[in-house]
C-alpha cells in the first residue's frame, strides 16, 4: 500500500542546525524586543514556538529521529475540524509516536470539552529518510508549520531572512555566523562570549540611548549553553555606544538596507527562473513597483512574471493582473471587463478579492447598463484612465451625457454642484439634470447619489420648493424598501425643514435615532442625534444626552459635532462654561471648513472670547463663509459686526440687511436681531408688534435671547418651543 506522507525538502541534521540558528538570532532580537523571549526556547532537547499570530509548537529530536507538532489557533482545524492530535502523526514509525506523546504534546495541551489534551492542526516526523508530513507544503504551513518554515531553510538564506526580520545589523550577522559555525562544529561545548562580541548586540534597530535587555537576552542564550558575562554588561554598553555614534555605523546601516533588497532581488530571480510560482509572482511585484537601485518599472515584464506563475495556479498573480488592468499607470491596457475576469479566477482559487469584484462589477453595471449605447459606455469607461485629471474626464462624462447615458448625466451635474474639473458652480443646471437621473430606475446608485445631491445642494441655500413633495415622496418610498442610513439621515433632513412634507420633529428625531442605530459611529449622525436632544425636537431635552453625542461625534472628527460642542462650552451647556474650549473646538470645525463654525469663531474673536481679540481674522472668517458657503449664522454675525462697528464702520443698513438675509434662511438669532431692531427702532421704524413676531419666531427655536426680550418687554412667562 503507498504511503500518501510529503517530504519536506530538508533532513533531520540540518533542521537541528537550523533551530540553533533561529534560536540565536532570537537571543539577540530579544535584547530589543524582551516581550518576545517566550517565541523561542528549550527545554533539554524540545524547542518550543511561538508567535503573535496564533500559532504555538515543540519540536523534540532524540537519537536519530526528531517529531514536530504546532497548533495555529485560527484555523478550522482547532475549532470545528478538531481531531486527536495522533491522527496527524499517522504513517509515523512507533518510535516517533512514542517521543511525541512522551515529549512534543505536552507542549501543546488545551481543555477540549472539558478535557485536557493535546490540540494541533499539524505535524511532522523526520529521522535518517528526511522530514515527512500527512499534509501537502502548503497545508502545513498554513496550519501551523510557517513556525518552522526559516529553520527548514538553507543556512544562508535563513540567515537573510532573520535579518530582514529581526532588522539585525552588520556587527549581528556577524555575529550571528560566528555563533552558528562554533556551536554547530562543537554542539557540546559552552560558548563565552567575549566584551566586544557582547557590544555588536543591539546595534541594529535600536537608538544609541535604547535601553537593552541584556539579561533577558542572556536567559535566552543560556538555553543553548552560550553564556554572557553579567559583570561586563556596562563596558559592552559603552562599546556598543561608541560604535552607533560612528560613521562606520551609519554608512553600514545604508549599505546593509541596500544588500538585503539586492540579496533577497537576487533570490528571487534565481528561484524564477527555476519556476516557482512565489518567486515569479515576487519578481512579478519587483518590476510593477520598481526598486531604486536594483530594478525600474517595466509594467511588460511585470505582466509577463504574473501570467507565468498564474499558470501555476498561484491566485495572487491573477489578481495582480487584474490590478495592472485597472492601474492608472499603465493607460494603454485600461479595461475593466478583463480585470474582473481575472479577479474572477484568482477568486476561484482561493484569493480573498470579492470587495474588489464587487466593486468592479458596479463599475461595469454603472457603464455598460441595458439599453445604453456601447459608444457612450466606452466613454463613461474611458473617462476612468484619468482618475487625476478632471477637465479631461468631464470631457468625456459631457459626450456619453449628450448621448443619453444616465450615469454621464450624473457626473456632469455633480462636476457642475461641485466645482470638478475646473466648472463653475451652477446649482440651478445640477438640479435639473439630478431631478432626472433621481426618476430613472436603470442605474441604482445613480438614483440614490442624485437623491442625495439634492438634498445637499437644498443644504446649501439653492432650494427651489417646486421640486419638494417629489423629492421628498421618493425619500418615503426608498426608506421603505432600503433600510440604508444615509437616506434615513436626508429623510430627516426633509421633515426637519419640512420639504415637501409638514415639519414633523417626531418623525425626524425618530429617523435620526434609526440612522445613528445602524452607523453608531457616524459622526454626523451623532451631532444630528444630539441636535434632537439639545433642542428637544421629537423628545425630551436632555442637554446631558446631547453633550455626549457631540463629544463622540468630534472625537470622531466630524465638524458638525466639533462646532455644536463649541456652542455647548461657550453657553455653558452640559458642561461648565468654558471659551477657551469652545475657541478649541470652533477652530476645529472651523478647519475643515464648516462655515457655522467659521461664524462662530469669528464671534469670539470679534468679542475676545478665549482668545484675543482680532475683529480682522473675525472679518475674514465671516467673508468667506458667506461669499464661498452663503451660511445663514455667518450673516447674521456680519449683520451684528455693523450693528456695534466692531472692526467695521457702524452701519445699521448693513446690519438690517444682513440680519434679513440670515433670517430668510431661518437663523433664530437672526430672528432676535431683527426683533430687537423693530423693539427699538434702529434704522426701521419702531415696530412693537413685528418685534414680538420676530421674538415669539425665535423664541420658538429655544432661543434664550429672544425668551428673555418676551417676558421682559411683553410680560410672557414661558415660550415653548414647537415639537
Amino acid at each position: 500500500m503507498e504511503n500518501k506522507f510529503v517530504k519536506l525538502n530538508c533532513k533531520m541534521e540540518d533542521l537541528y542546525s537550523g533551530c540553533i540558528l533561529a534560536s540565536i538570532s532570537h537571543a539577540i532580537s530579544v535584547s530589543r524586543y524582551n516581550l518576545l523571549a517566550h517565541e523561542n526556547s528549550w527545554d533539554k532537547m524540545t524547542n518550543t514556538l511561538q508567535d503573535t499570530s496564533g500559532s504555538v509548537g515543540a519540536v523534540s529530536f532524540a537519537d536519530g529521529y526528531c517529531v514536530g507538532v504546532f497548533c495555529n489557533h485560527k484555523t478550522d482545524r482547532a475549532h470545528e475540524n478538531f481531531k486527536p492530535a495522533i491522527e496527524y502523526l499517522k504513517n509515523a514509525p512507533e518510535k516517533i509516536i512514542e517521543l511525541a506523546e512522551k515529549l512534543a504534546l505536552q507542549y501543546v495541551l488545551s481543555e477540549v470539552n472539558e478535557k485536557v489534551q493535546p490540540v494541533i492542526t499539524t505535524a511532522f516526523w523526520g529521522d535518517a529518510d528526511g522530514l515527512f508530513t500527512n499534509d501537502t507544503y502548503d497545508e502545513f504551513l498554513e496550519h501551523g508549520g510557517e513556525l518552522i518554515e526559516k529553520q527548514i531553510m538553507d543556512s544562508e538564506w535563513a540567515i537573510d531572512e532573520w535579518e530582514e526580520d529581526q532588522e539585525l545589523s552588520e556587527p549581528e550577522v556577524e555575529l550571528i555566523k560566528s555563533l552558528y559555525n562554533r556551536k554547530i562544529a562543537n554542539p557540546n561545548d559552552a560558548i563565552t562570549l567575549t566584551v566586544e562580541e557582547m557590544a555588536m548586540i543591539g546595534t541594529g534597530g535600536a537608538g544609541e540611548e535604547e535601553e537593552l535587555d541584556m539579561k533577558e537576552c542572556a536567559a535566552s542564550f543560556k538555553e543553548i549553553n552560550i553564556h554572557l558575562d553579567k559583570k561586563e554588561f556596562r563596558a559592552a554598553a559603552k562599546l556598543r555606544r561608541a560604535y552607533l555614534r560612528s560613521d562606520a555605523a551609519r554608512e553600514s546601516i545604508e549599505k546593509q538596507e541596500q544588500l538585503r533588497e539586492q540579496r533577497k532581488f537576487q533570490r528571487y530571480e534565481k528561484a524564477a527562473g527555476q519556476g516557482d510560482a512565489d518567486a515569479l509572482y515576487a519578481m512579478g511585484e519587483y518590476y510593477r513597483k520598481g526598486e531604486d537601485g536594483i530594478i525600474k518599472k517595466n509594467h511588460k515584464k511585470a505582466r509577463e512574471y504574473y501570467e507565468k506563475a498564474a499558470a501555476q495556479g498561484h491566485a495572487r498573480s491573477h489578481s495582480k493582473i487584474g490590478l495592472m488592468y485597472i492601474d492608472p499607470q499603465n493607460i494603454k491596457d485600461y479595461n475593466s471587463i478583463k480585470a474582473l475576469e481575472w479577479y474572477e479566477k484568482a477568486a476561484a482559487l482561493g484569493e480573498d478579492c470579492h470587495k474588489t469584484i464587487r466593486l468592479l462589477k458596479r463599475d461595469i453595471d454603472y457603464a455598460y447598463y441595458p439599453g445604453c449605447s456601447k459608444e457612450a459606455s466606452d466613454l463613461v469607461e474611458r473617462a476612468k484612465y484619468y482618475p487625476s485629471d478632471d477637465v479631461r474626464q468631464f470631457k468625456y462624462y459631457e459626450k456619453a451625457a449628450e448621448m443619453g447615458h444616465i450615469g454621464g448625466q450624473y457626473l456632469v451635474a455633480s462636476h457642475l454642484a461641485y466645482e470638478w474639473g475646473g466648472c463653475k458652480k451652477n446649482f440651478e443646471k445640477a438640479v435639473n439634470i439630478f431631478i432626472n437621473t433621481a426618476r430613472q430606475n436603470e442605474i441604482r446608485r445613480v438614483k440614490l447619489g442624485s437623491l442625495q445631491d439634492l438634498v445637499w445642494i437644498f443644504t446649501q441655500g439653492y432650494n427651489p420648493k417646486e421640486y419638494h413633495e417629489e423629492i421628498f415622496n421618493m425619500y418615503v418610498k426608498e426608506v421603505e424598501e432600503n433600510c440604508e442610513a444615509a437616506l434615513i439621515n436626508n429623510l430627516s433632513i426633509m421633515y426637519q425643514r419640512g420639504w415637501g412634507t409638514e415639519k414633523n420633529p417626531q418623525k425626524e428625531f425618530e429617523l435620526r435615532l434609526k440612522a445613528v442605530e445602524l452607523k453608531p459611529d457616524d459622526a454626523l449622525y451623532l451631532s444630528n442625534l444630539g441636535y434632537c436632544y439639545q433642542y428637544g425636537k421629537g423628545t425630551e431635552k436632555d442637554i446631558k444626552k446631547a453633550f455626549e453625542l457631540y463629544k463622540k461625534a468630534a472625537m470622531l472628527g466630524g465638524a458638525f459635532g466639533q462646532n455644536n460642542l463649541g456652542g455647548m462650552y461657550k453657553d455653558g451647556e452640559g458642561t461648565e462654561k468654558d471659551y477657551k474650549e469652545a475657541f478649541n473646538w470652533y477652530s476645529k470645525a472651523a478647519g475643515q471648513e464648516h462655515p457655522t463654525a467659521m461664524a462662530n469663531l469669528a464671534h469670539l474673536y470679534m468679542k475676545g472670547l478665549g482668545c484675543e481679540k482680532n475683529c480682522k481674522k473675525a472679518f475674514g472668517l465671516l467673508t468667506k463663509a458667506t461669499k464661498e458657503f452663503n451660511d445663514a449664522h455667518a450673516w447674521c454675525v456680519m449683520g451684528e459686526m455693523y450693528e456695534e462697528g466692531l472692526g467695521r464702520k457702524k452701519d445699521l443698513k448693513k446690519a438690517f440687511e444682513y440680519y434679513q438675509k440670515a433670517a430668510d434662511d431661518d437663523d433664530d438669532d437672526a430672528w432676535y436681531a431683527l426683533g430687537n431692531m423693530y423693539l427699538n427702532g434702529l434704522y426701521v421704524e419702531k415696530n412693537e408688534q413685528t418685534a414680538k413676531e420676530y421674538f415669539e419666531k425665535a423664541a420658538k427655536e429655544d432661543n434664550e435671547k429672544a425668551k428673555s426680550a418676551l417676558e421682559k418687554y411683553f410680560g410672557y412667562k414661558e415660550i415653548n418651543p414647537i415639537l
